[in-house]
């Protein structure tokens, strides 16, 4: 998957500064702008990761085109769990519980 970096985003790690301060961000304002008009998703949201490089562990910014998949197995449990003829809470039938 080839990455897409957050144009107009710059991250940067100052090696002088208290361990609780990550890094610091820049952005360039019309680039940055540009970048988030084009990767906006259906919710509104633009989701970016900082990762660092390995060779000199400089920080960067991209866009996290990640989507989780929908699980078959628990939709097809659901729709068993549903279906049961015997369920009193589903077919109105309460005449067999204790507690009427």
């Amino acid at each position: 998957m080839e990455k897409i970096y957050a144009r107009g985003l710059f991250a940067k790690r100052n090696e002088k500064a208290p361990e609780f301060v990550i890094c610091s961000l820049s952005v360039k304002t019309d680039d940055f702008t540009q970048f988030l008009k084009e990767n906006t998703n259906e919710k509104g949201y633009v989701n970016l990761q900082v990762l660092k490089s390995k060779d000199k562990g400089t920080l960067y910014a991209v866009l996290d085109t990640f989507e989780p998949k929908a699980s078959t197995a628990s939709t097809e449990i659901k729709k068993a769990v549903k279906t049961q003829d015997n369920d009193p809470f589903q077919n109105g039938n309460s005449d067999d519980l204790p507690f009427n």
